[in-house]
């Protein structure tokens, strides 16, 4: 089978070969022998070659990728830092074998037994001369060209016996990283520098770079990131203006952007930190483990604990776009986490990655770009929520305005990268942001006609340039049709006349009834004045004026008949107000209390409070309140008395109340009413506390207040009755 590159496939008993036209080219399926039995080939429309073998079937899109792991000679699956010798020999360090050379077919180990300092190696560097320098977690070796190794230890000048990182300056020398500093090696003499921190933590170098201005950056693990002068570290946390304790990658573009690999994502610096990669930009995670920038400056190649990452650093610079392309399984990239310093750019342009799974490398001329559109299409409809199905250009009731589109874009290469962008025309007018999301939901749409758009991007982000569409009517509802509210403005018409008319019925029968409660609430204050003007009253303070008279007290009678006319005057000015003021109503009762002193030849005291928060001249309350229940204290309460008795009136405000308070120290309303029971004049029997009752219920009514009057009986601690306390409540308006 031949594919779109002309290349010429064939599927053997042992394996796949390809034809260029030239040479035959073997390929092995997998390990087994039965996965390398090919019997059917298929090229799709991206251009992938499928196999069916007696294993299974697999999906080839030429070698890219390679891996290598414990089946092509690589005992130990955790590769670390990689160098290339003068030979073309590829040297990848291990975590647990030593350091392996590759010739291209086969690898040979080279670890403790064989003089290696340890067989945890670590970094490994390549010297003009052939030798190769390699970093170990006991020190560091040296491989002559002639294959002998020789050992450096803390005691030989190194600043630790921990080598993670190796480097070498413009002048040449060497510079060794590890635990907690660096040593340089210049014309064979190590020399120590020692990094100092405020606090004393356990932390090793992992990472160095000298920028094109000669300032060395080191990041550490733990511990953070520093300048170095050649001779003295400096925090460069302040600098960065990043806070981060652990860096395992920096590289810097032809532009003068260094880039800081740390494990909060890569952070972009030129003077200060002007630019971040992460997640959200398209990075396959913010693990960040080892950076590589390649010969040409053009791409940053990023490990993280999720897969490869390239991005575009001259795109970035000439746009500050961020253009990001992952490599994972999917596209061959199998080691998954990458391991610190674990990356290198061979010769021949290949790039080689240390990983957790084994050593890969990543030929660019190999690696299949694919350049085919994805096919969009809509499978599916769901009407709040529930699966349906929908003829073309369907006519939806207005209620059914809750609709979800379920599309998908098929990409062979690899469906997880599908990314999609959508719209609802007639509702929105710009596409969706890109998503992995296969459903596209809309709730409560207006009534309207709408068409739904999807496009979808291929592995690459590649996007078509034609949608899948589908187009629908949602129907407008009754009540936003014009001949509906035709309707329902006559009916209005209808519905405000005869409203109008009921209103003004309302209106004058609530005039009829206040006039009548009007009526009522005068002949009631009539009632109230006769009461206060009782014939008794008015009989015997004439009498105790006589009396006065004839025992020559001229003196009190004069007073007497002085105080007697004022009262007069004020219940014949204060009849003819339905609301008076506290202090008119305070100064008609103290008028009152005094004739009843004299009267009464001192039976009692009386006394007048007014809390200072009571502005009596503002206050009104209805006319004549008070003075029935303080006439039935003195008459009931206070004169049956055989002690001098107590009387007294105040006045103080509860919150938005007027409690108006009379309190005697009589013999009680049980007592009066026993005695009032016995006696034979009834004519004493006062009308006042009735008229008073009947005055609160109208007034209320009327006005819609809240008036009210509460009595208590009073007993000493002996549970004798001790007099009686009216409470009168009126709201303060």
């Amino acid at each position: 089978i031949s594919d779109n590159d002309g290349i010429v496939w064939i599927g053997a008993g042992n394996g796949l070969f390809s034809f260029d036209g030239k040479n035959f080219r073997k390929y092995l399926v997998a390990a087994d022998n039965n996965s390398n039995k090919v019997v059917s080939l298929f090229i799709d429309y991206e251009n992938s070659l499928w196999l069916g073998t007696h294993s299974g079937l697999y999906r080839f899109r030429g070698e890219g990728f390679v891996s290598f792991g414990p089946e092509e000679g690589l005992a130990s699956n955790f590769v670390f830092g990689i160098t290339e010798d003068q030979k073309g020999n590829i040297w990848a360090c291990s975590e647990a074998n030593g350091i392996y050379k590759y010739d291209g077919k086969t690898f040979t180990q080279i670890d403790r037994s064989r003089g290696l300092a340890s067989s945890k190696a670590n970094a490994c560097v390549t010297m003009p001369n052939g030798e190769i320098f390699v970093g170990t977690d006991r020190g560091l070796s040296v491989i002559s060209p002639d294959g002998s190794i020789r050992n450096y230890h803390r005691r030989d000048g190194l600043h630790s016996d921990t080598v993670n990182v190796i480097i070498t300056d413009r002048q040449g020398r060497i510079w060794l990283g590890g635990g907690k500093g660096v040593t340089k090696f210049e014309s064979g003499v190590f020399t120590p520098y020692y990094i100092h921190l405020k606090k004393n933590i356990a932390f090793d170098v992992w990472t160095m770079l000298e920028d094109s201005r000669g300032l060395f950056w080191v990041g550490t693990y733990t511990g953070g990131l520093f300048t170095f002068d050649g001779k003295n570290f400096a925090d460069a946390t302040e600098r960065v203006g990043v806070d981060v304790d652990s860096y395992f990658g920096i590289s810097e573009d032809n532009y003068g952007h260094i880039y800081f690999g740390t494990l909060d994502g890569v952070f972009i610096y030129k003077g200060k930190v002007i630019d971040t990669i992460l997640q959200r930009d398209g990075l396959n995670s913010e693990l960040v483990y080892c950076q590589l920038i390649d010969k040409n400056s053009q791409y940053i190649w990023i490990g993280t604990n999720q897969g490869l990452n390239r991005f575009d650093a001259d795109h970035y610079a000439r746009t500050k776009e961020k253009s990001i392309y992952a490599f994972g399984k999917e596209e061959g990239f199998t080691g998954v986490e990458s391991n610190t310093n674990g990356a290198f750019i061979a010769r021949d342009g290949t790039i080689w990655f240390g990983t957790v799974n084994g050593l890969i490398k990543f030929s660019p001329s190999e690696f299949r770009r694919n350049h085919a559109y994805t096919k969009t299409n809509i499978t599916g409809f769901r009407l709040f929520y529930n699966d349906t199905t929908l003829p073309p250009d369907a006519l939806l009731p207005y209620f059914e305005n809750n609709i979800s589109f379920e599309y998908v874009g098929i990409c062979l290469t690899n469906p997880a990268k599908v990314r999609y962008k959508y719209m609802l025309e007639g509702f929105e007018d710009k596409w969706s942001p890109p998503t992995a999301e296969r459903v596209a939901r809309y709730s409560n749409l207006p009534p309207g006609t709408f068409t739904f758009k999807v496009i979808s991007s291929n592995n690459e982000g590649l996007w078509n340039n034609q949608p899948a569409e589908y187009s629908f009517t949602i129907e407008t509802p009754v009540w936003k049709r014009p001949w509906f509210w035709l309707l329902i403005a006559a009916s209005a018409v209808v519905l405000l006349s005869a409203s109008v008319f009921l209103r003004i019925h309302q209106i004058k029968k609530r005039e009829r009834i206040q006039t009548e409660a009007q009526v009522a609430m005068a002949r009631n204050e009539l009632k109230a004045l006769r009461a206060q003007m009782n014939p008794h009253f008015v009989f015997n303070s004439l009498n105790s004026i006589q009396h006065f008279i004839l025992t020559n007290k001229t003196a009190d009678a004069g007073r007497y008949l002085n105080k007697f006319a004022r009262l007069m005057r004020v219940i014949l000015n204060n009849s003819e107000k339905s609301q008076i003021t506290v202090s008119e109503e305070l100064e008609y009762l103290r008028l009152y209390l005094e004739l009843e002193e004299m009267r009464f030849e001192n039976k009692f005291t009386w006394h007048i409070t007014v809390d200072e928060d009571v502005d009596a001249d503002f206050i009104e309350i209805p006319a004549m309140l008070l003075q029935p229940y303080i006439e039935n204290s003195i008459l009931h309460g206070l004169t049956p008395r055989k002690e001098k008795g107590s009387l007294d009136v105040t006045v103080r405000l509860d919150g938005n109340t007027l409690v108006c308070s009379v309190i005697d120290n009589g013999i009680g309303r049980d007592k009066a009413r026993e005695l009032r029971q016995l006696s034979t004049r009834k004519d004493h029997l006062s009308l006042g506390m009735k008229i008073t009752h009947d005055r609160l219920e109208l007034i209320n009514r009327l006005h819609g207040s809240q008036l009210s009057v509460a009595i208590t009986d009073l007993f000493d601690e002996q549970h004798h009755a001790a007099g009686t306390r009216v409470d009168i409540f009126i709201p303060v308006t």
